[in-house]
């Protein structure tokens, strides 16, 4: 689950807070359809739809391969790796991750700053 799935409600997004949700098949795998969170005693205190994840920007034409990527296309890519190989990481520990690699691609010039 990723901060994004609680759309316009992210503010309720906080380690142990207790949700409700349904997932539908895309085409990387599982994700969330829609999440309600609970109180204390279970029951829903808001309904979040999730927001639509943005599309990668294609890679500028050219032989070489090493394009340099729009900054949300980057960090797009960053939040699938991290989510895809270390799955146990928090939501917090994404967000903190993925904004020190950005300031060191964008450092580079791997990212348009």
């Amino acid at each position: 689950m990723h901060a994004n799935d609680f759309g316009e409600q992210r503010h309720l997004a906080h380690p142990g807070v207790r949700v409700m949700f349904e997932t539908q098949e895309s085409d990387r795998g599982l994700k969330v359809a829609s999440l309600t969170v609970l109180n204390e005693a279970g029951d829903a205190t808001a309904e979040a739809t999730p927001e639509p994840e943005p599309e990668p920007e294609p890679e500028p034409a050219g032989d070489s391969g090493c394009g340099v990527l729009s900054e949300a296309a980057y960090r797009a890519e960053l939040t699938e790796l991290l989510l895809r190989c270390a799955p146990s990481l928090t939501g917090e520990q994404v967000l903190v991750l993925r904004e020190h690699l950005v300031r060191v691609a964008a450092g580079h010039g791997w990212v348009e700053a």
